[in-house]
């Protein structure tokens, strides 16, 4: 199931869908940034409302793959964002991924 938050883009559902297939993924998420890398639209597929709110209240700016972080790579993962990190500084957003049983995520930046 596809959550969408702003206009509704059949070509971004059927980029989702693709990606989550290929990667057999159990939950994806599309961000549209704008230019200061604030978080727009989001589509959403299995993330559940109350870690979107949640991210999106706060927990965003502790995400190493943020845009505002990570932007500047083509692919990232979480396994790997994490480990250039003091891990002082990653305990908060860990525990936060850790509550909804996230592994590993990657994300890929258009």
């Amino acid at each position: 199931m596809l959550t969408l938050m702003g206009r509704s883009d059949p070509a971004t559902s059927e980029a989702v869908h693709f990606a989550q297939s290929m990667l057999d993924g159990s939950a994806t998420a599309f961000y549209e940034v704008d230019e200061g890398y604030n978080l727009r639209r989001f589509l959403l597929s299995g993330i559940p409302e109350p870690f979107h709110r949640q991210y999106l209240e706060g927990m965003s700016a502790f995400d190493p793959q943020h845009p505002r972080h990570a932007g500047g790579l083509a692919v990232a993962r979480l396994s790997k964002t994490m480990a250039g990190r003091q891990p002082g500084e990653m305990a908060l957003y860990r525990s936060f991924v850790d509550q909804c049983g996230i592994v590993d995520m990657m994300d890929f930046f258009f």
